[in-house]
C-alpha cells in the first residue's frame, strides 16, 4: 500500500479538513476499495490455507495407503493416468518442435516431476556426449586399435613361442632317435666283431678238423679194406674153392673170361660157381 492509502485510514482530525465535498467522497470511496481489497485478499489466504491443508490430507491418506496393501484407489489411478498423458502428449509436442517444455501447475504429482527431471537429465547427457562424442570416438577407436594390436602381439609371440617349443622339440626327438639308433648301430658292430672273431677263431679250427676228419676216414676205410682182404684171402687158404663145369661151353671164338665168377655163357649162380665143402661164396 502506498503512502497515501495509509494516510486515508487516520483519524480525519489529525488530518487537514478535505477542501471540498467531492475529495471527501472520493477519499471514502478509495478506502472502500482497499477494505474490500483487504478482505479479498485475506478470503484468498484463507482458501489458499484451506487448500493446502487438504492437499496435505489427502496426500497423508495416499502415502498411508501406498504403505498398506491396498495401495492407490482405482479413481487415484486413472487421475494420475490421464494427467501424465495429457501433459505427456504436451510435452513431447513441444519438444518436437524445438520449444520450451509447457509448465503445468496443478495438479501437483511427484510422479510428473520425477519424469521432469530424468528427461532433462538425459537431454543434458545427450549434448554432452554430442559435445565430447566426436573426441570420445577417437579415443574408443584408439583403445580399440591399441586393444587389438596387443591382442594380435600376444598371439604371434604365443605363436613363436609354440614354433620355438616344437622344434626344439623335434630336435631333442631326433637327437634321441639318432643316439638310440647309435647305440643300436654300435651293439650290432660289436656283436659282429665278437661274431667274426669267433668264426675266425673257428674256422681254422674247422677246417683243420675237417681235413684230418678226412684223412681219418680213409684211412679207416682202407684198414676195413685191408682187413676184409686179409680175411677173404684166409679163407681162400682155408678152404680153397671148387668149381663146377659149365653144361654149356661157348664157342670156339668165345674165349674164356677172366673173371673168377663163372664162364660167362651161363649165369654165376647157374654154373661156374666156386663151391666150398662148407657152402656158398662168401
Amino acid at each position: 500500500m502506498t503512502v497515501c492509502a495509509v494516510n486515508l485510514f487516520f483519524d480525519a482530525q489529525d488530518m487537514p479538513p478535505p477542501p471540498s465535498n467531492t475529495i471527501l467522497v472520493v477519499t471514502i470511496g478509495i478506502k472502500r476499495k482497499i477494505l474490500r481489497c483487504i478482505l479479498k485478499g485475506w478470503k484468498a489466504y484463507l482458501d489458499e490455507e484451506h487448500r493446502q491443508h487438504a492437499q496435505v490430507t489427502t496426500t497423508l491418506q495416499r502415502c498411508l495407503r501406498q504403505g498398506t496393501e491396498f495401495g492407490r484407489l482405482v479413481v487415484e489411478i486413472v487421475h494420475l493416468a490421464f494427467h501424465v498423458w495429457s501433459r505427456l502428449a504436451k510435452f513431447k509436442k513441444a519438444v518436437r518442435n524445438f520449444e520450451n517444455p509447457p509448465k503445468f501447475g496443478k495438479p501437483q504429482l511427484p510422479e510428473w516431476d520425477a519424469y521432469v527431471l530424468l528427461f532433462t537429465r538425459r537431454k543434458v547427457r545427450k549434448r554432452k556426449a554430442e559435445k565430447v562424442g566426436r573426441l570420445a570416438m577417437m579415443r574408443r577407436y584408439q583403445r580399440a586399435w591399441r586393444g587389438v594390436i596387443s591382442r594380435r602381439k600376444q598371439l604371434e609371440d604365443a605363436v613363436e613361442r609354440s614354433r620355438a617349443r616344437l622344434l626344439e622339440a623335434a630336435v631333442v626327438q631326433a637327437l634321441r632317435e639318432w643316439n638310440a639308433h647309435c647305440r643300436s648301430r654300435g651293439r650290432t658292430v660289436r656283436r659282429a666283431a665278437v661274431y667274426f672273431a669267433a668264426w675266425a677263431t673257428w674256422a681254422p679250427r674247422k677246417k683243420r678238423l675237417k681235413g684230418q676228419k678226412k684223412a681219418g676216414a680213409r684211412r679207416g676205410r682202407l684198414h676195413l679194406f685191408g682187413a676184409r682182404r686179409g680175411l677173404v684171402q684166409r679163407r681162400a687158404e682155408i678152404n680153397p674153392p671148387t668149381r663146377r663145369p659149365c653144361r654149356e661151353r661157348p664157342s670156339t671164338g668165345a674165349a674164356a673170361r677172366p673173371s673168377g665168377r663163372g664162364c660167362g655163357a651161363c649165369t654165376p649162380r647157374a654154373c661156374c660157381t666156386p663151391t666150398s665143402s662148407r657152402g656158398a661164396w662168401p
